[in-house]
């Protein structure tokens, strides 16, 4: 369990968006603060493994919830799609989190380690913030988007439309809801490992609102 958890209310005067964010705090001599930011559709319950190994290695660890995906505000009124208006809102989140949490009582170095789209992120916000983290972690990061077999400059243009009319906030062709199809471990082209499969179902299936659908 976390040591202390909780929301942000990132627009001022405004408590209609909110951030879930989360601490836990190591009983060993601390070695330094880790920052641990998660993947698109991810949330901080799925790397429970992650943050209890750095905690027994004396690491504090902070962890945010993206805007949109776990248990912070989502944009639409349809919960499940995964939608975002611009990554600059990420950024201005994570930034708004760094500045009224995580600096308020840093323990050690700061170390940021990031998964996927929080590779992605990672990296546009240390090119802006250098010097901030004494060391970074990435896992898969998220640096370029295949389009294959459509080549890329189709494929921009068919994004560009669908957003020009109107089509942003709704699933590109083949997205849906998470429903059974994602449930199938033998289709899924994420992760080789059953029992983590498992968990992050687990996970969903004692609180369906963590739950995020297709882009």
């Amino acid at each position: 369990m976390p040591t202390n958890s909780g929301y942000l209310h990132p627009e001022p005067l405004s408590h209609t968006t909110h951030l879930r964010y989360a601490y836990w705090r190591t009983e060993e001599n601390c070695q330094g603060t880790v920052v641990l930011q998660a993947g698109r559709t991810e949330f901080f319950e799925k790397y429970t493994e992650t943050i209890e190994r750095l905690t027994a290695r004396g690491f504090d660890v902070w962890s945010l919830d993206w805007r949109g995906q776990g248990l912070s505000s989502r944009l639409l009124d349809h919960p499940q799609a995964g939608y975002i208006d611009s990554y600059e809102t990420y950024l201005s989140d994570f930034h708004y989190f760094v500045q009224t949490k995580l600096l308020c009582q840093p323990r050690g170095p700061l170390v940021l380690l990031a998964h996927s789209m929080g590779g992605h992120l990672a990296l546009r916000y240390l090119s802006e913030h250098q010097g901030l983290f004494a060391a970074c972690v990435l896992s898969a990061p998220m640096v370029d988007i295949i389009t294959t077999p459509f080549p890329r400059p189709i494929l921009w243009g068919v994004v560009l439309l669908g957003t020009l009319f109107g089509k942003g906030p709704t699933y590109a062709p083949t997205q849906h809801d998470f429903d059974d199809r994602d449930r199938n471990f033998g289709t899924n082209r994420l992760t080789t490992d059953p029992v983590r499969f498992q968990k992050s179902l687990d996970c969903i299936d004692k609180n369906p609102s963590l739950a995020v659908g297709g882009v």
